[in-house]
């Protein structure tokens, strides 16, 4: 596993979602629910699907973060939490 990796795109609604470039050539994800989460690989197929169907907005490449420094969603109580349908997302 890679400890630097290159935003690619966010997610239009949670933007400390993240699509990333990692050292090693391979497509990931990063929740940035927690800071024990890690990162998860995905298929280069699932990135252009996201990007291509609006959920994930294009970011500059010109930065690479390591592991550690990759952000986290600040807490939100539960009653505070938007609720966004599939529609609203696809919408976005």
């Amino acid at each position: 596993m890679p400890t630097y990796f290159q935003p690619i795109a966010q997610h239009r609604s949670y933007p400390d979602r993240l699509l990333l470039h990692g050292a090693d050539g391979r497509c990931y994800v990063w929740l940035g629910d927690s800071p024990k989460q890690s990162v998860e690989e995905i298929a280069r197929s699932t990135v252009l699907w996201l990007q291509t169907n609006g959920w994930a907005a294009s970011l500059d490449r010109d930065v690479w973060f390591h592991v550690d420094d990759l952000p986290i969603e600040p807490s939100i109580p539960p009653d505070r939490i938007p609720s966004h349908s599939d529609d609203d997302l696809i919408r976005s």
